[in-house]
């Protein structure tokens, strides 16, 4: 995985805007192992990434989260 351009991190769970690499989810309840646990590839080039989670507490685990991604050629997505 090459270096994010952005890290927003929601409870125990990183979110990368990976560039090339989409947007991996990283576990980092243990900052010094953290572990990919899922990722999702996109059209473009992921740049920006930002995260909702309305009506929980942010430092929920198990909560349900909505990213949002600025996808340079591939536009906006948006991911549940």
């Amino acid at each position: 995985m090459a270096a994010p351009v952005e890290v927003v991190v929601a409870g125990s769970i990183a979110y990368l805007a990976g560039w090339w690499d989409g947007m991996p989810l990283v576990d980092v309840a243990d900052p010094s192992h953290p572990t990919e646990v899922g990722r999702l590839d996109t059209p473009g080039y992921t740049l920006h990434v930002a995260v909702h989670a309305a009506g929980v507490d942010e430092r929920c685990t198990t909560c349900i989260r909505k990213a949002y991604l600025a996808d340079g050629d591939g536009g906006s997505v948006s991911q549940t």
